[in-house]
């Protein structure tokens, strides 16, 4: 854990301070995920684990309250597995996974019972041999779910076109996945009013009017969205913008 006032400020261009300055990790951690806790709120707050083979783990945020400096285990992994994302929820959420090979599987958190820090987690949903999880997002006051591709192609849709499901289960197809459009890079849930920012593989990055985004069906590939150089260049993430 860490000050928000701890961190350095810095300007947009900037390369920003080594994570080893800040915190106390390995040569060979990675960071995932960032969360700003809201103490108020701590009480009846979860933290979600969703990593890339499709497992998935509740605890309640209470277990992490002392934070050494070294840090602390937070889950634990099968071989070859890695954390993909971590959310904050509160009880009787809904929460989407969005998968390389264009699936989708909705369920509530209840369905998850709490575990402890050191626990692997249970199986959110199942994958393909060549499949994995890419993307993890709250339903809760969104309209849609916009999915970018690899090449920069992209769409969004309208989240009611998704029922809830058990955990565990295949989930449905929410992304066509085409020969120019390359698997899919990520996803978000989004109002209409959002804007959002895609960032490729070589730090460039544009920022798209949520409503700017064609509004297709689940089964689609979308529009171009963003010029990827014939293959030079990737989408690797997408975040959301917020004015000051």
């Amino acid at each position: 854990s860490l000050k928000a006032y701890e961190v350095p400020e810095a300007s947009r261009t900037a390369r920003g301070s080594n994570i080893i300055n800040l915190i106390q990790i390995d040569a060979d951690e990675n960071v995932t995920q960032v969360l700003a806790l809201d103490k108020e709120k701590e009480n009846d707050q979860f933290i979600i684990f969703i990593t890339k083979k499709g497992k998935v783990k509740k605890t309640s945020l209470s277990l992490y309250e002392n934070i050494r400096k070294t840090g602390i285990i937070a889950i634990k992994f099968d071989e070859g597995d890695e954390l993909i994302d971590v959310k904050l929820v509160e009880k009787n959420e809904e929460v989407i996974i969005v998968t390389k090979k264009g699936m989708s599987l909705q369920f509530n958190v209840d369905q998850l019972r709490d575990l402890s820090r050191n626990a692997i987690g249970v199986k959110a949903i199942t994958l393909n041999k060549d499949d994995e999880v890419i993307s993890f997002d709250l339903v809760k006051d969104n309209e849609f779910l916009a999915v970018i591709s690899e090449n920069g192609y992209g769409k969004k849709t309208e989240l009611s076109n998704y029922t809830t499901q058990n955990r565990g289960g295949k989930g449905i197809r929410t992304y066509k996945i085409a020969k120019k459009t390359g698997d899919v890079a990520c996803a978000k849930a989004l109002k209409k009013d959002d804007e959002i920012l895609l960032i490729s593989k070589q730090a460039e990055v544009i920022r798209i009017k949520a409503e700017g985004i064609s509004t297709l069906s689940r089964n689609t590939s979308g529009v171009l969205l963003k010029n990827t150089d014939k293959g030079e260049d990737a989408i690797v993430a997408v975040a959301k913008y917020f004015e000051e």
